[in-house]
């Protein structure tokens, strides 16, 4: 929960005030709070192995060298907000889990690859930038589907172990992509399921976010905020950015604004115009205030007529003077609701001037007798708001009455019992008044507001939010917390290899599961995965409380064989060329790579960087090792005399190739087919004068190949093509 400024000290600062820049609702929530909630939605993201279209394409990057992407496959985005920067920023990571990346080399005539990276998720490769808030709008769809849509960015960055300007160029690239994509690339957040009532705050169109930090406060997180349109003013807003610096009290997560525009000019003017007409004649009734002031709501206009005949005992008493008998009628004028004390009011009190009279029968004949008494009525009731945790809906108790009171002029001479016929008719009046106004205006009932859509709008589907309080100190406030659920697990995500263990744990007593086929997990968290992997994979691992089965919390484990992956898997250097940075990773291993080379042609130094000699006689493999722990990996270096620029090898970037799989290759220069010589480096598979590739029958480990096609007369003159193989079918690759 939030540290931050106590709920009293939050609600004097929005005394008389409202302050929602004039959006119908703005809902404030913790940041990192939010963070955690998109951490574990995008842990069963990964799990169900959720993806965005994959990326095919071609970018150049300096000279003629250029990075192609062969059907890379984006994951789910990781969205996150740091209210420490751009407040009209949101943070985007989007990781790269499977495909091919090569560096290529290319003229007008001649393609020839210089590298390859072939991606699993246990690499760990992302696309990272920030999106401007201002470009994310979220909308509900007409199937009530909530989506964030990304269409423009900044500082994007593709993290491929590739040096840090290319990678610059790559995210400049894949925003590019985003933009030309924006209709297809949506990210849905899932769908809103909830049965409205009248007054229920669902989005009428785009909301919007932006975050917020209170500068003063050093141990601020900040919070996100939504500013929602609703039914009532769907034109939305001034202004993303609240005048309040934290809204959200010390202890609680979230505070939901309803704007007293909506709250007074929408809601309680309908109730009140219903309440009034259901008795009165011509009843109106308006609501007011300013932009930086609560509104009010008050009746104008209207009346209630009330009978005009009462049989006493002493005789015909009736409202009006002497033979011109009036009905009683209550002005419905100035009865006001506004905010009192964090809480809705209303108040009123009326004096009227009420004539009367009485007609008596006497021995001397009938005599009518009458007079006036000052009638007073006054409402004073105020309506107590509270939340329901469960549905967000805010309800209102009232608490008070009416009273209704009369003055009476001394009668004086009283031989026609006009006192008595002065008390009788006040109290008959009174009751009159008393009853009618009395289920009118007692009988008022403020309209159940129903927050749930916009409580839910990141986080459909899921119970987050649970509001706990409300109050009315200027707009309609309530407070409250946000939570997946009590339960968390540590790491959130991990990784481990084959032969390997990960160790889980909870905050709380639980039972662990992962799905059938993908290792074991004993009871106190140790994760141990299958013993033998082809290619790296997503297990989600449930945790499920002990004393409640339906809480649950996940975590995502990266599963990567026990090898030590190194990127790029295969290099094409000319001598003298720069140096060749490469990384070594091993899924859930600390420690430092130890690097080797065979033979010894160049030199690799302690962290990975490879560098060619300054000549060669001959097309060269080297074999680049990187230990970590006791486990081992490797990648080629084929160093040529010159970079090949000549030959033109086709296809220079196929398919990958299973155990005892097939290609054929053909050479051309300039244009035409040439009888190439081809060899393979290294020396994996075989290949025949005239370009047929057979990948051997055993493949154990993922690896490339080099196919180098030279021209027989000139043998300096070559170009290369590059093969991966699989120990699995192409289609069963990750």
């Amino acid at each position: 929960m939030t540290t931050g400024p106590s709920r009293d000290d939050i609600l004097a600062r929005l005394a008389g005030k409202s302050v929602t820049q004039g959006w119908d609702v703005v809902y404030a929530l913790a940041a990192h709070k939010v963070n955690e909630l998109f951490q574990r939605q995008f842990v069963l993201d990964l799990g169900t192995g959720s993806h965005l279209p994959p990326v095919t394409g071609s970018v150049p990057v300096i000279g003629d060298y250029a990075v192609e992407f062969d059907d890379v496959v984006l994951g789910r985005p990781l969205i996150a907000f740091d209210p420490g920067r751009d407040p009209q920023a949101a943070l985007l990571t989007i990781p790269i889990v499977a495909g091919i990346v090569r560096i290529v080399v290319a003229d007008a005539a001649t393609t020839n690859v210089v590298s390859t990276q072939w991606i699993t998720e246990g690499h760990g490769y992302t696309i990272t930038g920030t999106v401007p808030l201002a470009k994310v709008k979220g909308e509900v769809g007409e199937q009530t589907h909530v989506i964030l849509r990304i269409e423009d960015g900044k500082g994007f960055f593709a993290g491929l172990g590739l040096p840090d300007a290319a990678g610059t160029i790559l995210g400049t690239y894949f925003l590019g992509f985003l933009r030309d994509h924006a209709t297809a690339y949506r990210y849905a957040l899932g769908t809103l399921d909830y049965t409205p009532n009248s007054t229920d705050l669902t989005p009428a169109g785009d909301f919007e976010l932006a975050t917020q930090r209170d500068q003063s406060d050093p141990d601020d997180a900040g919070r996100v905020l939504l500013f929602v349109p609703t039914k009532y003013h769907p034109q939305g807003g001034s202004q993303t950015a609240l005048p309040l610096a934290d809204p959200v009290p010390a202890g609680m997560d979230v505070a939901l604004l309803v704007s007293s525009r909506v709250f007074f000019g929408d809601i309680v003017r309908k109730a009140l115009y219903d309440a009034l007409s259901r008795g009165g004649e011509g009843v109106t009734v308006t609501a007011g205030g300013y932009q930086d002031d609560a509104w009010a709501t008050s009746s104008t206009g209207g009346r209630v007529p009330l009978r005009t005949l009462l049989k006493l005992s002493l005789g015909s008493v009736q409202s009006g003077w002497c033979g011109r008998p009036e009905p009683v009628v209550v002005p419905l004028k100035d009865i006001g609701f506004f905010v009192r004390s964090g809480r809705l009011a209303g108040t009123w009190k009326h004096d009227w001037p009420q004539p009367w009279s009485v007609e008596l029968d006497t021995p001397l004949g009938p005599i009518c007798e009458d007079g006036q008494v000052t009638m007073t009525v006054e409402l004073d009731v105020s309506y107590l708001p509270s939340a329901d945790p469960v549905t967000a809906v805010i309800s209102f108790q009232p608490e008070g009455g009416i009273k209704v009171s009369y003055t009476t002029p001394d009668a004086g001479f009283d031989l026609l019992n006009k006192k008595e016929a002065q008390q009788g008719i006040s109290d008959w009046i009174a009751g009159q008044v008393r009853d009618v106004l009395g289920d009118l205006l007692l009988g008022l009932e403020i309209p159940h507001v129903g927050a749930f859509a916009v409580t839910s709008l990141l986080f459909p589907g899921r119970q987050t939010s649970r509001l706990e309080s409300a109050h009315v100190p200027g707009d309609l406030v309530a407070f409250g917390t946000l939570r997946a659920s009590d339960l968390a697990v540590t790491p959130p995500v991990g990784s481990v290899a084959t032969g390997g263990t990960l160790r889980l744990s909870a905050d709380r007593p639980v039972s662990w599961s992962v799905p059938r086929g993908c290792g074991k997990i004993d009871a106190t968290g140790l994760y141990t995965p299958p013993a033998t992997l082809t290619s790296s994979k997503v297990v989600v691992v449930t945790a499920t409380a002990v004393t409640n089965s339906k809480e649950q919390a996940y975590a995502a484990v990266v599963v990567s064989p026990a090898e030590v992956r190194i990127a790029p898997i295969i290099s094409v250097l000319p001598a003298r060329a720069q140096p060749q940075a490469f990384t070594a990773a091993l899924p859930g291993a600390e420690g430092k790579a130890v690097w080797s080379i065979s033979p010894a042609v160049g030199s690799v130094d302690a962290d990975g960087v490879y560098t060619p000699p300054k000549k060669v006689g001959k097309p060269t493999a080297v074999t680049i090792g990187a230990r970590i722990g006791d486990r081992a990996g490797q990648a080629r270096i084929v160093v040529l005399p010159a970079m090949p620029a000549a030959v033109q090898v086709t296809p220079y970037a196929p398919a990958p190739l299973g155990p005892g799989g097939t290609l054929s290759f053909a050479a051309t220069l300039g244009g035409d087919p040439i009888a190439a010589g081809w060899s393979l480096l290294p020396q994996v598979g075989a290949i025949d004068d005239k370009g047929g590739y057979t990948a051997p029958e055993r493949i154990e480990t993922p690896q490339a190949v080099l196919v180098v096609a030279a021209d027989p007369r000139t043998p300096a003159l070559g170009g290369t093509a590059v093969v991966l193989l699989t120990p699995d079918d192409p289609e069963d690759m990750p």
